[in-house]
């Protein structure tokens, strides 16, 4: 929670340029974190406005060395998407126009702050994983790995209640909490 709190502090309300259909909008970016059922009241909370979204998957296990936080940690980023689009439009409309410079904008507030360290060397630092439909499947099963589960109908809902592109980024952080 502390750590979550942290991260909080740092992204939630950035504002980010993304060039949408050849226009310039700025976003607000979204930050939050917790289990499934946090996600889920997170969401139907939110009545408007809730993409692009950063979720930190709450993770209870942390060493404290040094009045550090090390901890191993998923960020998944989700965007609003129509579950019928053919992956030529949704890498398009979901990953280049909005979950990758969000993406590339978190990192950089990440490896800007003097409080966080990413740990790991450059090739191993970041493990990614686009999921398209995030949480829909034609059989109903989430694919994904996170600690997510759904019980929607077969292939017509998302894990998010609402329809999501994610992207999952797993990282080792170093985290000066009570300093952010």
């Amino acid at each position: 929670m502390i750590i979550g709190e942290a991260l909080k502090r740092l992204i939630n309300g950035t504002q980010i340029a993304l060039s949408i259909g050849g226009n310039t909008v700025t976003k607000t970016i979204n930050f939050h974190y917790g289990d499934h059922k946090e996600l889920t009241k997170w969401i139907a909370d939110k009545k408007s406005n809730k993409y692009p979204l950063v979720w930190w998957v709450i993770n209870p296990y942390f060493e404290e060395p040094d009045g550090f936080k090390n901890v191993e940690s998923r960020l998944i980023i989700f965007q609003s998407t129509e579950v019928e689009w053919f992956n030529s439009k949704r890498v398009v409309k979901s990953y280049d126009e909005v979950i990758e410079p969000v993406w590339q904008k978190v990192k950089g507030i990440l490896q800007k702050s003097q409080f966080i360290d990413i740990l790991g060397n450059l090739p191993s630092k970041y493990k990614i994983k686009d999921e398209p439909s995030y949480g829909v499947n034609t059989d109903g099963i989430r694919l994904g790995q996170s600690d997510f589960t759904t019980k929607g109908k077969k292939g017509t809902q998302s894990i998010a209640l609402d329809v999501v592109d994610g992207r999952i980024i797993e990282l080792n952080l170093r985290i000066k909490t009570n300093c952010i």
